[in-house]
């Protein structure tokens, strides 16, 4: 998918698809394939309707192949729709169903949905060996994209829990998959986590290339949202140089790109840490502030780890500007109690907090 129109003329092509096939698998993975699509371009109705009839599949159907395929469909439409929770459950439900053989797409499919919805409520253990799942069942289907996005997920979670040797092993794997796919988006994905990995160990010359390969794979993308990743990401590095006012235009681009359709991006909790930032150094603590009362912090779009981040983030502005509530650093003794040192350690390399001292 190259951009929103491409995205969209698949979703009515896929859509059509379902109407006129007579076999049912087929027209099931094809609601699932309409339902990825949509999520796309946020089209959060077409997603809700193809959730409410995969339900009714469920319901309906005495096969259980079927069955479990309209579950995943269901799954993931509720995971991209922000129920995260209900996810998890049609998730677990479903593999537990699903058996080794035809099916396999779809359990490589499940496991990783399965992972996302276990990340983002916390359940790091299992997400992690969910991830692994899917990338065992990718490897023995032979395929190499969809190995290289659960090697990518697998690399996110072992660094915000501050296992970078593991994270790298994880980003390396994605990156050498990404080479033999050649596919562009999954480009620009693996050499941000590569970034994002080299500026935390303080590494920014190596961070900045890997941005520098990212940006050129954007034009060939033609994804608005990737492109806003990457300018978060080359911001996120600046302000790590200690050169904040080279990030502010990265940023005012990317809130500019990004209006009203945050929820699509790959990294939520770095654009929100990011838009506070900017908001606080150039308009004042009284812009944030607004901010906090008008638009709060979009729980079903965030993984825990990422709210945690964000909130942590306002604690240390609070208690910069002296208006630190009672409750002091709610979000930094979460984060510590997690185990999330790999955040931690995000917060203190953008120069605000340092957790430890």
């Amino acid at each position: 998918m190259e951009n929103d129109e491409s995205i969209q003329a698949a979703l009515d092509s896929a859509l059509v698809s379902t109407d006129v096939s007579g076999d049912p698998i087929l027209a099931m993975r094809v609601l699932l394939l309409s339902a990825e699509v949509a999520s796309e371009i946020g089209d959060t109705k077409t997603t809700a309707s193809i959730a409410a009839e995969a339900g009714r599949v469920q319901c309906t159907t005495t096969l259980t192949d079927i069955r479990a395929l309209a579950q995943i469909t269901q799954a993931y439409c509720l995971l991209v729709n922000g129920d995260v929770k209900a996810a998890l459950t049609q998730f677990r439900e479903c593999l537990a169903v699903l058996k080794t053989g035809v099916l396999d797409l779809e359990r490589r499919r499940a496991s990783n949905g399965l992972g996302i919805a276990s990340y983002y409520l916390g359940y790091f253990d299992d997400a992690i060996a969910a991830f692994r799942n899917a990338i065992k069942i990718a490897d023995r289907i032979g395929d190499s994209v969809a190995s290289a996005t659960s090697w990518s997920n697998l690399g996110a979670v072992h660094e915000d829990l501050g296992c970078y040797d593991e994270a790298e092993k994880c980003y390396n794997t994605a990156f050498e998959l990404e080479a033999l796919a050649s596919n562009p988006r999954r480009a620009i994905e693996v050499h941000l986590n590569l970034a994002s990995l080299r500026m935390l160990s303080g590494q920014l010359d190596a961070a900045r290339k890997c941005i520098d390969v990212a940006k050129r794979h954007v034009e060939s993308a033609q994804l608005w949202w990737l492109a806003t990743d990457v300018l978060m990401a080359e911001a996120d590095m600046y302000i790590m140089a200690g050169d904040p006012e080279s990030a502010w235009p990265l940023v005012e681009e990317a809130l500019s790109n990004a209006h009203g359709r945050i929820y699509l991006l790959g990294d939520v909790g770095r654009f929100e840490r990011l838009r506070r930032h900017y908001l606080w150094m150039k308009k004042g603590v009284g812009a944030l502030r607004l901010l906090k009362e008008t638009e709060s912090l979009q729980e079903r779009c965030v993984a825990i780890s990422r709210r945690l981040e964000v909130l942590a983030f306002e604690e240390w502005i609070e208690e910069t500007e002296g208006s630190m509530v009672s409750n002091g650093q709610f979000a930094v003794n979460c984060l510590l109690e997690r185990g999330l040192r790999g955040v931690l350690d995000r917060l203190n390399a953008v120069q605000v907090i340092d957790p430890f001292r």
